[in-house]
């Protein structure tokens, strides 16, 4: 495990990306609530509340694709290797 992760055949971005997304999902709860109770508007606090997390999903996904990708071709790479042997 050691020399996949030194060689990096092992990737610690996803694990990374997905303590991020959980990070910023909470930001957005917080801010939320913060504005409805600092300013009143509950309108612009409900509006970080349930847009927030979702925008913040979105971007995180597209971030993850790229993860998503690489670990399909690895799959199709040691497929095609164990057909040819």
């Amino acid at each position: 495990m050691l020399k996949r992760f030194l060689c990096f055949r092992c990737m610690i971005t996803p694990i990374i990306l997905q303590i991020g997304y959980w990070a910023s999902t909470l930001a957005c709860l917080f801010n939320g609530i913060k504005t409805i109770q600092l300013t009143g508007e509950w309108g612009q606090g409900l509006l970080i509340i349930f847009t927030g997390p979702i925008i913040v999903r979105v971007l995180f996904e597209i971030m993850m694709v790229f993860f998503r990708i690489y670990e399909s071709l690895i799959a199709i790479n040691q497929s095609l290797k164990q057909d040819r042997s």
